[in-house]
Protein backbone atom coordinates (compact mmCIF):
# COMPACT_ATOMS: atom_id res chain seq x y z
CA UNK A 1 0.00 0.00 0.00
CA UNK A 2 1.13 3.65 -0.59
CA UNK A 3 1.28 5.51 2.21
CA UNK A 4 2.16 9.34 3.39
CA UNK A 5 5.24 9.02 5.80
CA UNK A 6 5.34 11.94 8.34
CA UNK A 7 6.91 14.19 5.81
CA UNK A 8 3.61 14.64 3.47
CA UNK A 9 5.39 12.41 1.09
CA UNK A 10 3.87 9.42 -0.60
CA UNK A 11 5.63 6.25 -0.62
CA UNK A 12 5.75 4.03 -3.36
CA UNK A 13 4.48 0.47 -2.59
CA UNK A 14 2.77 -2.83 -3.82
CA UNK A 15 -0.95 -1.28 -3.25
CA UNK A 16 -3.33 1.08 -4.09
CA UNK A 17 -3.55 4.24 -1.67
CA UNK A 18 -7.18 5.98 -1.67
CA UNK A 19 -7.24 9.66 0.36
CA UNK A 20 -10.61 11.27 1.01
CA UNK A 21 -10.13 14.80 0.43
CA UNK A 22 -12.93 16.52 0.63
CA UNK A 23 -17.07 16.13 0.67
CA UNK A 24 -17.50 14.01 -2.51
CA UNK A 25 -14.26 13.67 -3.88
CA UNK A 26 -11.60 10.95 -3.72
CA UNK A 27 -7.98 10.31 -4.54
CA UNK A 28 -6.41 6.59 -5.91
CA UNK A 29 -3.38 6.30 -6.51
CA UNK A 30 -1.44 2.62 -7.83
CA UNK A 31 -0.88 1.27 -11.23
CA UNK A 32 -2.89 1.00 -14.21
CA UNK A 33 -3.13 -3.06 -13.52
CA UNK A 34 -3.96 -2.48 -9.89
CA UNK A 35 -6.52 -0.01 -10.20
CA UNK A 36 -8.20 -2.54 -13.12
CA UNK A 37 -8.04 -5.12 -10.89
CA UNK A 38 -9.57 -3.62 -8.16
CA UNK A 39 -12.45 -1.83 -10.08
CA UNK A 40 -11.55 1.73 -10.15
CA UNK A 41 -10.98 1.24 -14.18
CA UNK A 42 -13.20 -1.19 -16.60
CA UNK A 43 -11.02 -4.00 -17.77
CA UNK A 44 -11.88 -3.02 -21.18
CA UNK A 45 -10.52 0.64 -20.73
CA UNK A 46 -7.40 1.01 -22.66
CA UNK A 47 -4.53 2.75 -20.90
CA UNK A 48 -4.14 6.41 -22.01
CA UNK A 49 -1.78 7.54 -23.99
CA UNK A 50 -0.98 10.71 -22.97
CA UNK A 51 -0.72 12.08 -19.15
CA UNK A 52 -4.98 12.58 -18.60
CA UNK A 53 -8.22 11.23 -19.20
CA UNK A 54 -11.85 11.86 -18.18
CA UNK A 55 -14.55 10.11 -18.30
CA UNK A 56 -18.35 9.37 -16.81
CA UNK A 57 -19.03 5.86 -14.80
CA UNK A 58 -22.16 7.11 -14.03
CA UNK A 59 -25.06 9.79 -13.67
CA UNK A 60 -23.47 10.99 -10.51
CA UNK A 61 -19.51 10.91 -10.69
CA UNK A 62 -16.79 11.99 -13.21
CA UNK A 63 -13.69 10.41 -13.22
CA UNK A 64 -10.52 12.38 -13.83
CA UNK A 65 -7.39 10.19 -14.62
CA UNK A 66 -3.67 11.57 -14.41
CA UNK A 67 -0.24 9.92 -14.88
CA UNK A 68 2.16 10.83 -12.15
CA UNK A 69 5.14 10.36 -11.16
CA UNK A 70 6.12 7.13 -9.40
CA UNK A 71 6.44 8.41 -5.26
CA UNK A 72 10.16 8.10 -4.67
CA UNK A 73 11.87 8.13 -7.77
CA UNK A 74 13.95 10.57 -8.93
CA UNK A 75 12.32 12.48 -12.15
CA UNK A 76 15.64 13.30 -13.74
CA UNK A 77 16.37 10.76 -16.87
CA UNK A 78 12.80 9.28 -16.20
CA UNK A 79 10.09 10.31 -19.10
CA UNK A 80 6.87 11.13 -17.72
CA UNK A 81 4.94 8.91 -20.40
CA UNK A 82 6.78 5.93 -19.35
CA UNK A 83 5.25 6.09 -15.72
CA UNK A 84 2.63 3.76 -14.74
CA UNK A 85 1.41 5.85 -11.48
CA UNK A 86 -2.00 7.21 -11.58
CA UNK A 87 -4.47 9.19 -9.59
CA UNK A 88 -7.92 8.89 -10.40
CA UNK A 89 -9.81 11.75 -8.86
CA UNK A 90 -13.60 10.84 -8.31
CA UNK A 91 -15.88 13.51 -7.75
CA UNK A 92 -19.64 13.24 -7.47
CA UNK A 93 -21.61 15.51 -9.32
CA UNK A 94 -23.93 16.60 -6.19
CA UNK A 95 -20.86 17.82 -4.13
CA UNK A 96 -19.20 19.88 -6.60
CA UNK A 97 -17.27 23.02 -5.06
CA UNK A 98 -19.86 25.39 -5.62
CA UNK A 99 -22.55 23.09 -4.00
CA UNK A 100 -20.50 22.72 -1.10
CA UNK A 101 -20.10 25.93 -0.69
CA UNK A 102 -23.68 26.94 -0.77
CA UNK A 103 -24.87 24.21 1.55
CA UNK A 104 -22.73 25.79 4.25
CA UNK A 105 -23.66 29.43 3.80
CA UNK A 106 -27.13 28.02 3.43
CA UNK A 107 -26.60 26.50 6.96
CA UNK A 108 -24.57 29.51 8.63
CA UNK A 109 -27.59 31.88 7.48
CA UNK A 110 -30.10 29.45 9.49
CA UNK A 111 -28.00 28.80 11.98
CA UNK A 112 -27.52 32.48 12.64
CA UNK A 113 -31.41 33.20 12.31
CA UNK A 114 -32.04 30.43 14.70
CA UNK A 115 -29.63 32.16 17.22
CA UNK A 116 -31.40 35.47 16.69
CA UNK A 117 -35.11 33.80 18.15
CA UNK A 118 -36.29 33.45 21.71
CA UNK A 119 -36.27 29.81 21.02
CA UNK A 120 -32.37 29.96 21.23
CA UNK A 121 -32.02 32.39 23.75
CA UNK A 122 -34.16 30.28 26.20
CA UNK A 123 -31.87 27.36 25.19
CA UNK A 124 -28.61 29.24 26.04
CA UNK A 125 -30.10 30.45 29.45
CA UNK A 126 -31.21 26.32 30.37
CA UNK A 127 -27.70 25.24 29.05
CA UNK A 128 -26.08 28.33 31.43
CA UNK A 129 -28.60 27.57 34.21
CA UNK A 130 -27.56 24.10 34.18
CA UNK A 131 -23.97 24.35 34.35
CA UNK A 132 -23.77 26.77 36.93
CA UNK A 133 -25.76 24.28 39.06
CA UNK A 134 -23.03 21.70 38.42
CA UNK A 135 -20.56 24.06 39.01
CA UNK A 136 -22.04 24.84 42.78
CA UNK A 137 -23.30 20.94 43.59
CA UNK A 138 -20.20 19.85 46.11
CA UNK A 139 -21.38 16.52 45.56
CA UNK A 140 -20.81 16.51 42.03
CA UNK A 141 -17.50 18.05 41.99
CA UNK A 142 -16.29 15.41 44.52
CA UNK A 143 -17.22 13.18 41.81
CA UNK A 144 -15.49 14.79 39.68
CA UNK A 145 -12.29 15.19 41.61
CA UNK A 146 -12.50 10.90 42.58
CA UNK A 147 -12.30 10.43 38.72
CA UNK A 148 -9.08 12.43 38.08
CA UNK A 149 -5.36 11.19 39.42
CA UNK A 150 -4.47 12.48 42.27
CA UNK A 151 -1.08 14.63 41.72
CA UNK A 152 2.24 13.99 44.38
CA UNK A 153 3.87 16.43 45.35
CA UNK A 154 7.38 16.55 44.95
CA UNK A 155 9.88 17.49 47.94
CA UNK A 156 11.86 20.27 46.86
Amino acid sequence: MADFDDKGALEHTSDIHVHFAMKGRAYVFGTWRQLQDEGFIPSTEPMPSGCRARWRANDCADFFIERKWVPGSRKRGVKLLESDWWRITIMHDYWTYDRVRMHELHEAVLLESFSQTTKARREREELFRRMLNAVRDESFQAFKASLLPQHRRIAA
